[in-house]
């Protein structure tokens, strides 16, 4: 099935640069000899749709893969409609993506009604499937400043609890536990230099900081800067452990089971991408912050300074935007984005390969927030 695209410019701009006449391009041959108007729309339109990821492209290769491992996992979207001049969006509501067959189910409209009665318009959420659990965070203004609160929507019941209310002033990077009985998530405090992971129980209904220290603790080299930078912490796949990337760029390891937090040998880190077996996966900056370029690596973790075994999986320019994991660990959805133009890579761990996969996020009307747990992907 052919899904809409939205046109990635840099990409489009550096293919037409170059194809020359008397190259040919996915059978299609760019010789001077086309001469009716019928033709060159011909032509056009099978160029648009191999770069746009709607025909046989590296899109439907991503399809394949991810089809042929088995692999199904579920991601929270919200989903609107296009505007018509002035006025709300005819639909906006909140609901799930399923990977790779594309199909998207409503879960509840936008604006979504709050604890105190209230209504939350602009939502982040992520979802527990199977406790059919909800957990939102939207920006409301309740004097100044204005802050990101925290809520709980119990689907089943329609029940909603505050979370957190009016502590600070973003919150981001939604991930469940292995087991689905925890959500973390990264919140940071207007006027402070950190932000911090918080953890938040289901079963207990109790909220800690299980990371981040605002300034380091510098007299102790081992811990170094703890503060956190305001990306998506991973769980280890036994839970015991969560990773997460200091501001100083270091990867940071956290054991949940005593909260004592250590830095680990590897810097330049940007976001740890995932935990799997003996090896962690991270993205670490290339050159200077004006090159714009990065890396994803995997390393074991008996030898994480890369002596031993490092391997670079993917590289490319820009900046990451979203990252997202599937429930196996074996691949990596990557959007990253390089001046008007984005691009989403599928990242195969194990194999250590990467394919082009636009169709599988850059649908026209939703964005993804966060990956859903769900016990038994569909």
């Amino acid at each position: 099935m052919c899904r809409r695209q939205s046109l990635n410019v840099a990409s489009i701009n550096a293919v037409t640069d170059e194809v020359t006449p008397g190259d040919t391009m996915n059978g299609i041959s760019c010789q001077e000899d086309i001469t009716t108007w019928q033709e060159w729309f011909v032509a056009a339109l099978a160029v648009c749709l191999t770069f746009c990821g709607c025909s046989c492209g590296s899109r439907s290769k991503a399809d394949t893969t991810l089809r042929e491992s088995g692999e199904r996992w579920v991601l929270v979207v919200e989903y609107m409609t296009p505007r018509e001049k002035e006025g709300p969006p005819k639909e906006n509501w909140i609901g799930t993506l399923q990977l790779p067959d594309g199909t998207l189910a409503r879960l509840v409209d936008v604006p979504i009604k709050t604890p105190d009665g209230g209504k939350a318009l602009f939502v982040a959420a992520t979802y527990n499937n199977d406790r059919r659990v909800l957990i939102c965070a939207s920006q409301t203004v309740s004097g100044l400043p204005i802050c990101d609160d925290v809520w709980r929507y119990d689907l089943a019941t329609g029940q909603t609890r505050w979370i957190a209310k009016g502590k600070w002033n973003k919150t981001r990077g939604f991930a469940w536990s292995p087991d689905g009985s925890k959500v973390s998530f990264v919140a940071s405090i207007r006027g402070e230099p950190a932000a911090f992971v918080m953890q938040y129980d289901l079963d207990a209904d109790r909220l800690e900081r299980v990371a981040g220290n605002a300034f380091g603790n510098r007299d102790d080299p081992q811990e170094g800067d703890s503060s956190v930078r305001p990306r998506r912490p991973v769980y280890s796949e036994d839970g015991k452990w969560l990773y997460y990337v200091s501001m100083d760029q270091h990867v940071m390891r956290v054991d949940l089971r005593t909260k004592h937090c250590e830095q680990l040998p590897i810097s330049g880190a940007i976001v740890v991408l995932t935990v799997k077996g003996e090896h962690l996966v991270y993205a670490r900056q290339v050159g200077d912050r004006s090159d714009w370029e990065f890396e994803i690596v995997k390393v074991r973790l008996d030898a994480l300074d890369g002596s031993v075994g490092e391997q670079v999986l993917h590289a490319a320019d820009g900046v990451i935007w979203e990252n997202f994991v599937s429930p196996s660990r074996r691949f990596v959805l990557l959007t990253s984005r390089a001046g008007y133009g984005s691009m989403t890579s599928l990242i195969n761990v194990d194999k250590g390969a990467s394919l082009r996969a636009e169709g599988l996020l850059t649908n026209e009307g939703f964005r993804p927030h966060s990956v859903a747990w769900v016990s038994r992907a569909p």
